[in-house]
């Protein structure tokens, strides 16, 4: 049977309330969750019967913690971005929009790993293929090739972010332009199809133009870190 209080100590078992539901408010704020704006702790004033719960100082300081734990764990458990899947030419959409080119454009092609699985038919991959022989003699790199993790295949950087706005539209483009070239066909395939797609016109431009793009943006982070330097003195 609920027994009459006096005044004092109503307000005194109400006043504890309200400390312990901010208290729980701001905790819950503080790691992530969103703040809400009125709390209505006047629950005399919507007739329901305080339990002997509500009234024990213990037992609102256990609900705290436990609500505090509670948000902490949803905290810990989200789901991280991944950065990788983010920086992977294989998932870049065919026609990637202006900001998610300059944002690969400032990255710059993704090192090749050093252990690329062997194809369908048990083929090693041919890293020759990363390597082109100049007509001077020398030896270069093909700093345009990338390997997509996630699609498991090789890719054109330069064509697969240039492509749709290319003047040069081939008829028929190569897979390193969309699919990729991967290991369910040979890889010995590739030591003609990589040249051959090297020498295209499209292939040229979009080279060009990733060039021209990657050093406009350097001009432009430079010019931002000078007048940072220049405002900071």
């Amino acid at each position: 049977m609920y027994s009459h209080k006096s005044g004092a100590q109503k307000q005194k078992e109400k006043q504890a309330r309200e400390e312990a539901v901010l208290k729980c408010a701001r905790t819950l704020f503080e790691v992530g969750v969103k703040k809400i704006d009125t709390i209505d702790t006047n629950v005399e004033d919507q007739n329901i019967l305080p339990s002997s719960s509500e009234s024990d100082p213990s037992t609102s300081q256990s609900l705290v913690q436990d609500a505090q734990q509670e948000a902490e764990s949803d905290v810990i458990n989200a789901e991280p971005k991944d950065t990788e899947q983010q920086r992977d030419i294989g998932l870049i959409p065919d026609r990637p929009s202006r900001v998610q080119i300059e944002d690969f454009v400032r990255q710059g092609p993704q090192p090749i790993p050093s252990q690329i699985a062997s194809d369908d038919k048990g083929n090693s991959f041919p890293y020759t293929v990363l390597k082109v022989q100049r007509p001077n003699g020398e030896t270069g790199k093909r700093d345009w090739l990338v390997y997509s993790q996630c699609k498991r295949a090789l890719f054109c950087f330069p064509c697969r972010l240039f492509i749709a706005g290319c003047t040069q539209q081939p008829k028929t483009p190569s897979n390193l332009t969309s699919c990729g070239i991967g290991k369910q066909s040979s890889w010995k395939k590739h030591y003609n199809r990589i040249p051959e797609h090297e020498h295209t016109n499209y292939h040229k431009q979009c080279y060009l133009d990733w060039r021209q793009l990657e050093a406009r943006l350097k001009e432009e982070s430079g010019k931002l870190m000078i007048s940072y330097r220049d405002h900071s003195v």
